[in-house]
């Protein structure tokens, strides 16, 4: 959001200039009454706990996992979901745009259905996807599914094991862990290690959540459940058992995760100054923020899972500086500065063999650098220099968690110095990419989408405000597109599990109307 009391002379006189001109004048009118839609939808789907949370779009990918793991379990109730979960495959292909992509969601599928794969090429050989081809490898040996991975199974049960053996001495996102346990036990049991398969079953139920899942992810439950059912059935196998069956949705599909934390931060970002939102609503948003912070001071995506500092850094931003979150905003600013490299930079996750992302980093150094609570020992100056770097090398800049080609240049702009030319040129680069429409897609030449066009005008709004004539087109697509309810259709464009990506609507709307809300804002 735009600080109005703390722009510059220079940039005073833009916006001056921008809601004085008679293209924006004739735009203004209708600003108002398309925002308080938005807001109300927004304060609509607000829970009674003062979270937003909706589940994302359904896939191939965790139907099939779970759909595999179910057809495997003996017990009718198993048998029936998996057979669902395989009708629900047969109608819904794949829509994910590139042909390696489509091949990964719907892989499991394939095996499921008999036909073999070869996963030889480099992209399942990449870091981000080795782990994945190793698990798909793990479901064909228990399907009886022929697939090709480069590694034999001995070779692979060897990799795993060693790989689980030195879990407690690095860091591991804690999915990671309980894969690497589940696969420890269903290739050992293969070949009759039962020593090897009680090791990994116990450092597998330590990871148990509430619910009876295991990281609340599809994936990793599915693993998880296979790997219990090599011993006799236990209350951890059949919590296990009933998370699967209690996700499965009534079309027969699973859905991803949900994101409760990272997406009331960005409503609440969002909406924070906007009615009906404003006040009370907000309010509840931000208690529910202060309820599930971590031990360690930083926030999950969801509720119950590990702290990243994207989220962290997206929550922090979210409390605003009222006193009455001074407590929560120093255990978080805490976290973060534990959490800072020896190098001034930060990762994503805790663990040690994540990458730095872009659009992460932003967030951390902007989210810092408003926090009156941050550490006098935090330097961000190291940061900003890396993410010039990366942004003087790079034509287009990078989102590592958006598909998105606005979603990057809004938020590391933000974390730059003020006035930066490399903002000036990558808004340049960003109005080149707007659509006939006046909307802009999620990349260069596509349909233009409502979250990408959100995204752009606010880039555009807080960066250069002289852009009329494209801050007035991009306002009237968003106008002309809105749904009568407040709402705008998505695309999918988180990417989770890498390379896919998901739609959340919470995600679409809050991109979106961050246009919206902005010009109204300045139209006051």
């Amino acid at each position: 959001m735009i600080d109005l009391q703390r722009v510059s002379i220079a940039d005073a006189r833009r916006i001056s200039a921008l809601v004085s001109h008679p293209l924006w004048l004739s735009a203004a009118a209708p600003l108002r009454e398309h925002t308080r839609r938005a807001a109300q939808w927004c304060a609509d789907q607000q829970r009674s706990d003062g979270s937003w949370k909706q589940d994302p779009d359904p896939r191939p990918f965790e139907t099939s996992v779970a759909g595999v793991a179910l057809s495997l379990i003996d017990d009718p109730r198993a048998r029936h979901a998996a057979a669902r979960a395989r009708a629900w495959i047969d109608s819904h292909p794949s829509a994910a745009r590139d042909e390696d992509t489509k091949l990964f969601d719907e892989a499991l599928g394939l095996l499921w259905r008999g036909e073999a794969l070869d996963l030889r090429a480099s992209f399942w050989q990449s870091p981000v996807m080795l782990r994945k081809t190793w698990s798909l490898q793990v479901f064909a040996l228990l399907l009886g599914a022929s697939v090709e991975t480069g590694v034999d199974e001995p070779f692979l049960r060897s990799l795993v094991a060693t790989l689980f053996s030195k879990r407690n001495e690095r860091a591991l996102k804690p999915w990671h862990r309980v894969e690497l346990a589940a696969m420890t036990a269903l290739l050992h049991a293969r070949v009759g290690d039962r020593e090897a398969v009680r090791e990994a079953l116990a450092d597998l139920r330590s990871a148990q959540c509430d619910d009876g899942s295991f990281c609340y992810l599809p994936v990793s439950t599915a693993l998880a459940l296979l790997a219990l059912d090599l011993e006799p059935r236990d209350s951890a196998f059949e919590r296990c058992l009933e998370s699967v069956l209690r996700s499965q949705r009534e079309d027969g599909s699973w859905v991803f995760t949900t994101n409760e934390l990272w997406d009331t931060s960005i409503l609440l970002r969002t909406f924070e100054d906007t009615s009906p939102v404003r006040g009370a609503c907000a309010e509840r948003a931000r208690g529910f923020l202060v309820r599930n912070q971590c031990e360690d001071g930083g926030w999950g995506f969801r509720v119950g899972v590990q702290s990243d500092n994207d989220t962290a850094s997206s929550a922090l931003l979210a409390l605003g500086r009222s006193d009455s979150y001074q407590r929560a905003r120093s255990r978080c600013a805490a976290y973060l500065a534990g959490q800072q490299l020896p190098n001034g930079l930060w990762r994503t996750w805790q663990d040690v063999s994540d990458e730095v992302s872009d659009d992460v980093l932003a967030h951390v150094v902007l989210a810092l650098s408003l926090c009156n609570e941050t550490p006098s020992s935090v330097k961000l100056e190291d940061a900003r220099a890396w993410l010039v770097e990366q942004c003087s090398n790079n034509h287009t800049w990078k989102g590592s968690w958006y598909r998105n080609q606005a979603y990057p240049v809004l938020e590391i702009a933000k974390a730059l110095p003020t006035g930066h030319p490399l903002v000036d040129r990558a808004i340049d680069a960003l109005s080149l990419g707007q659509n006939s429409d006046g909307g802009w897609g999620a990349a260069d030449g596509e349909r233009s989408v409502a979250s990408a066009t959100g995204l752009a005008v606010t880039a555009l709004l807080l960066f250069a405000p002289d852009k009329i004539e494209p801050i007035v087109a991009g306002l009237a697509y968003l106008m002309e597109s809105q749904s009568p309810d407040g709402t705008w259709s998505g695309v999918p464009e988180m990417l989770g599990p890498r390379p896919l990506v998901s739609h959340y609507q919470t995600q679409t709307h809050a991109f979106a109307a961050g246009g919206l809300v902005l010009a109204t804002r300045l139209a006051r």
